[in-house]
């Protein structure tokens, strides 16, 4: 049975947030050269739909483009890829090329008589446990003869992508960028929730930012984004109660039950993917044992009763090998030949 992917909660606070133009803005600055940051045009910045993750990397990368006018014409692309397993990727630089390769076509396709491509800065926001170690330019990757260098290296693509990793940010690192107060605590969130015991506790120092947040137009729903996050993840004891408590004193009682209605529904929604997951189970192996029970009268009725150990290997047959048996139950002269026969 096929389950279909669902985002982790990592990624529905990436998305959540940095599919904000305003929240994205505060971080692109804050993370690309000083001297690109001063010709593009922020105020006018777009995200792009779609996504160019490979499938099977889907559940440790999350992606969004965004489309940048520069002030002096024409536009900028900057990709962002979320990387949010606990090591960083050693191949990042090539996924990068293949994603960025993937970016162009499409930029090519809506643009049939462009000559020249539009600049195109990758760049990854990074919260593994350990620190981002590995290479961050393409060129690194290749496996190039030293004394060779400078004669093939200029047929080697030269490119590097931008890091911001979270792991070696402090408070003190994070306060002074010209970041959203959500963007602030959605980092920190990022950065600590997984790993820090004290987590909650910390987050009582940021009662500033979550009254920001509490008070900007789109406040309640951040702040349920940030608390349907920790709730989910953080390694703290305590969390729901912790959490009242902290909230209560930023937004009144309207926080606590802010923190117990997400605290009920990620319970609830729990108790739901348990009750779906057991079914689905349930009807799997209960098919299984419908099988394994219809094959084995077939063999009785025609070989005779099975010997404890011919039972036995029928009880521990794979779907595949009851499959293969089925297939040759007619043409297998015995049953000793029949259970020979190999899925």
């Amino acid at each position: 049975m096929v389950v279909p992917m669902t985002p982790t909660p990592h990624d529905a606070l990436f998305k959540r947030t940095f599919g904000d133009p305003l929240n994205a803005a505060g971080e692109l600055r804050s993370i690309l050269p000083p001297a690109l940051v001063e010709r593009l045009d922020f105020g006018a910045l777009r995200v792009e739909s779609g996504t160019f993750v490979d499938e099977e990397l889907s559940q440790r990368h999350a992606d969004l483009l965004y489309q940048v006018p520069c002030r002096a014409g024409g536009d900028a692309l900057v990709y962002l890829l979320f990387e949010h397993q606990s090591t960083p990727d050693p191949l990042m630089p090539f996924r990068l090329l293949r994603y960025m390769l993937r970016i162009w076509d499409r930029w090519l396709a809506a643009h049939p008589g462009a000559r020249r491509l539009p600049l195109l800065i990758p760049a990854v926001l990074y919260h593994g446990a350990e620190s981002w170690s590995v290479p961050v330019a393409f060129e690194d990757l290749v496996d190039l003869p030293p004394d060779l260098a400078a004669e093939v290296g200029p047929f080697v693509p030269h490119f590097r992508c931008v890091v911001d990793d979270l792991s070696g940010l402090t408070d003190a690192d994070l306060r002074p960028r010209s970041l959203t107060a959500v963007t602030r605590l959605v980092l920190v969130a990022l950065r600590d929730a997984r790993t820090a015991p004290d987590f909650i506790d910390r987050l009582a120092g940021w009662t500033d930012a979550l009254r920001a947040v509490w008070a900007s137009p789109d406040g309640m729903a951040a702040v349920e984004a940030l608390i349907r996050y920790t709730l989910q993840v953080a390694a703290s004891a305590g969390g729901p109660e912790k959490l009242q408590q902290i909230l209560e004193r930023v937004m009144g009682a309207e926080g606590r039950e802010v923190v117990v209605t997400i605290a009920e529904q990620l319970m609830e929604q729990g108790i739901e993917q348990g009750i779906e997951q057991g079914i689905e189970q349930g009807i799997e192996i209960g098919l299984v044992r419908g099988q394994r029970a219809m094959l084995r009268d077939l063999m009785e009725a025609r070989f005779g009763a099975l010997t404890p150990a011919a039972a036995a290997r029928v009880e521990a047959a794979t779907v595949d090998q009851l499959a293969a048996w089925r297939a040759a139950f007619f043409v297998a002269p015995t049953l000793e030949a029949l259970l020979d026969v190999e899925a």
